[in-house]
């Protein structure tokens, strides 16, 4: 992305952005890309943080934390997560997790 920014977006996250793979993502458009990153990364790490919590309290498998997140994403009505980014979001928290199946 910009030359100047130290941030390594991940591939798969620019590509939620991206119509053509081949066709570079315009300047105007990176900033809010990586903007839009960060607040979807701030939130898979905080979400990792409670589904643990709700893991040892509840008792509850990884699957049913996800579950619950994914029924609470679309509330949070002020990050304007578009679907996509929630996907996203939650593929993280599982990553980060080590949750993945």
């Amino acid at each position: 992305m910009d030359a100047t920014c130290q941030i390594e977006i991940p591939p798969t996250f620019v590509a939620l952005f991206q119509k053509n793979r081949h066709v570079p993502i315009p300047a105007h458009q990176q900033r809010e890309i990586l903007e839009r990153y960060e607040l979807c990364e701030d939130l898979a790490q905080g979400l990792s943080e409670r589904g643990r919590c709700f893991l040892l309290e509840l008792r509850i498998t990884s699957d049913d934390v996800l579950e619950r997140f994914a029924q609470e994403l679309p509330a949070l009505e002020a990050l304007a997560l578009s679907q996509a980014e929630q996907v996203w979001t939650l593929r993280r928290c599982a990553e980060i997790s080590d949750w993945c199946n």
